[in-house]
């Protein structure tokens, strides 16, 4: 039952504004007012708060601020649904149940039971709809109807139960061509388990890598070994003697020569020669000082002055930098627009209060100093000369400041001076030392390599006696182990046929556990294939059963409806029609002539007779509204009194009922809308 109802919309195209706060009230109200004054707007609305923007006659943008609220009692709960364009929050006894276009839209059908389509089946009959169920074709009229009264749902389901059905037993046939009986395998000749066969194998293969090692041993076989030749007849302590000999007569020669060699040759230089030229060194060394104390120190260009005058030259410029950056951040902002109050029409920026922190900032620059034009001496050279000056040394460059500027030739090293030096000292030294180095003859015979060879044969001689004893051992150990592998060959013969034999049993063992498997696989797909085939069978009588359903529910249904439909235009005509049929195909015959052959007062009477019916049959229990608008706009006065008298007298079955009229029938109540219409 409807309680209140409020709700205020703008149409853009005509700048017109309608807005009403209807109180509703039990049985039989009219909602009467002049032409275009809003009245179809209340039932719109009461379909748009129930049933969101699929239920407006007109797209979701022409309707401009559209906001409404409608308060319902649906099973003893109260409910109030408020919604805007884009917005819409349901709640139950004063708590909210859903919040959101589409929550709200989900949750209100769920409460009543039914959708927009049962509503403006068996609930309403809109503007310029009334006709709509008897316009249709007899197949369209029965989609229509059996959506309404659930029956699709029910032709959905046997259809899904068919389909799962017939799945199922293509599945089981499937399955079926899949399956074959596994063939049993054949047990070898003189089977015995492998177990067996390996614990026997095992043990040969220990004497088989036995008789492997001793094969691998005889392998290698040593030959005898050969005694080495004498070459030199000297003894290792005679040759060693005389190389001594030799060694002694090189040393004494080689630190004569050595001497000699230190003693530099007398070049042709004067004394006079070597000194100027240590003075021009001397020189040349502090120019090398003067030049690194230079690189290490390099020398300012700019004074102290000079560096702060520009420091206060580059912050003036930066702060005229910061100025123009916060004068273009105030104007972008004030560049996004401003508010307008709806009451005094005062003006202000929307960005006021981003606007008030940067004055504040901007006022403050208005006292210092700023420059627009950039220093010609950029900020990283005036910082780079800063340093030069911090690092300076005055005194240190005291040390260097008369030193040559220009590098200082001069023509010898120190170590050439000295060795000069040394040459004019040594001059007659040499000649004695010369002398002695040509007094000394020393042997040239090889005695390094006669010892060599007398060592080696010393050696070869000594490795010759072990290697006879060591051969003579190996003699006697290869003629055992030729023994002990003719024995194990015997106990070796049968190898060959216990390997094959495990083999056979292997083979014959995996064999069997695959058919194993493949039996218990053969098992359970015999099962799975009974199962889909009973499965099959229990969905195929769900599908029986629902088509018993709907045919008892149509059995039920159209009886009732033709019922209470031919009562109803009975007394809406005046007894001038008796009867309205509906058969199983939803033909529609009234006083036996097809509906859409009718009259348009006759048709929309019969219209709202099936209406009202397939709500007192369908809806009337949960939700007991009828909303009808204009639509007696077809019928004659007399006709139209008599609809009115039957909706009036229809307020005992129906808890609600609301007509939209021109005519002012007679009702338990008024609605008078046209008095809230604003033009722009």
């Amino acid at each position: 039952m409807l309680k209140q109802l409020e709700y205020s919309v703008t149409f853009p195209s005509t700048g017109r504004t309608l807005s009403e706060a209807v109180l509703f009230q039990g049985g039989f109200g009219a909602i009467v007012g002049p032409n275009e004054s809003g009245k179809s707007m209340i039932i719109e609305m009461i379909r748009f708060c129930l049933f969101g923007s699929g239920a407006l006659r007109g797209k979701s943008e022409d309707y401009k601020n559209l906001k409404a609220s409608l308060s319902f009692t649906v099973k003893g709960g109260d409910y109030l649904v408020e919604r805007t364009s884009s917005k819409a929050k349901l709640s139950r006894n004063g708590e909210i149940i859903a919040t959101g276009v589409t929550p709200v839209n989900q949750k209100i059908p769920t409460e009543l039971g039914f959708g927009l389509a049962v509503f403006d089946m068996a609930c309403a009959a809109n503007q310029n709809q009334l006709l709509k169920l008897g316009e249709m074709k007899p197949s369209e009229r029965q989609r229509a109807v059996d959506s309404v009264i659930g029956v699709s749902v029910l032709d959905d389901l046997a259809k899904l139960a068919g389909d799962e059905a017939l799945a199922l037993k293509r599945a089981a046939d499937d399955l079926a061509s899949h399956v074959t009986e596994p063939v049993m395998p054949v047990e070898p000749a003189g089977y015995r388990i492998s177990a067996d066969l390996e614990d026997e194998k095992r043990a040969l293969d220990l004497l088989r890598s036995k008789a492997d090692q001793l094969r691998g041993w005889l392998a290698h076989a040593k030959t005898a070994p050969v005694k080495p030749v004498l070459t030199v007849t000297e003894s290792a302590a005679e040759l060693e003697e005389q190389i001594a000999g030799v060694q002694a007569l090189r040393a004494q020669r080689q630190a004569l020569e050595s001497e000699l060699a230190r003693i530099p040759a007398a070049a042709n230089v004067t004394l006079e020669e070597i000194e100027e030229d240590e003075r021009k060194a001397a020189l040349h060394e502090r120019y090398l000082d003067r030049k690194r104390f230079l690189a290490q120190h390099p020398m300012p260009d700019l004074t102290q002055d000079q560096v702060n005058s520009l420091r206060v030259a580059w912050e003036a410029h930066k702060r005229w930098q910061k100025f123009q950056h916060l004068t273009k951040q105030r104007d972008d902002l004030l560049a996004k627009g401003e508010h307008t109050c709806p009451s005094c029409s005062h003006h202000w920026p929307i960005a006021s209060d981003a606007l008030v922190a940067i004055d504040q900032e901007l006022e403050g620059y208005t006292k210092v100093l700023m420059l627009e034009d950039k220093p010609a001496t950029p900020e990283a050279k005036v910082d780079a000369q800063q340093r030069l000056i911090d690092l300076w040394d005055e005194a240190e460059w005291a040390k260097h400041v008369d030193a040559p500027a220009a590098p200082v030739e001069h023509q010898w090293t120190v170590q050439d001076r000295i060795r000069h030096r040394h040459g004019l000292e040594g001059k007659a030294r040499r000649a004695e030392l010369q002398a002695e180095i040509d007094a000394i003859v020393i042997d040239t015979t090889d005695y390094a390599g006669r010892l060599r060879q007398r060592q080696q044969y010393d050696a070869q001689m000594a490795s010759y006696q072990d290697k006879v004893a060591e051969y003579e051992a190996w003699v006697v150990e290869r003629d055992s182990k030729e023994i002990e592998l003719d024995l194990l060959q015997s106990q070796l013969s049968g190898y060959d046929d216990v390997v094959k034999a495990l083999s056979q049993a292997c083979l014959y063992e995996t064999q069997m556990l695959s058919y194993s498997v493949a039996f218990g696989r053969y098992n359970d797909g015999l099962i799975k294939i009974a199962g889909y085939r009973v499965e099959a069978d229990d969905w195929n009588k769900v599908k029986d059963a629902l088509k018993i359903l709907r045919l008892k529910i149509k059995q039920h249904l159209v009886p009732s409806l033709n019922r209470v439909a031919s009562s109803l235009i009975t007394h809406m005509t005046g007894g001038q029609r008796q009867s309205i049929s509906v058969d199983e195909e939803f033909n529609i015959l009234v006083d036996g002539q097809a509906i859409d052959t009718l009259s348009g007062s006759g048709a929309a009477v019969a219209n709202l007779a099936l209406r009202i019916g397939l709500g007192q049959v369908l809806t009337n229990n949960v939700f007991s509204l009828f909303m009808g608008d204009e639509i007696d706009a077809s019928m004659d006065k007399n006709r139209a009194a008599q609809t009115s008298q039957v909706l009036y007298t229809l307020k005992g079955r129906i808890s609600q009922l609301l007509l939209v009229s021109h005519k002012f029938p007679a009702a338990d109540y008024y609605i008078a809308v046209g008095e809230n219409i604003e033009h722009a």
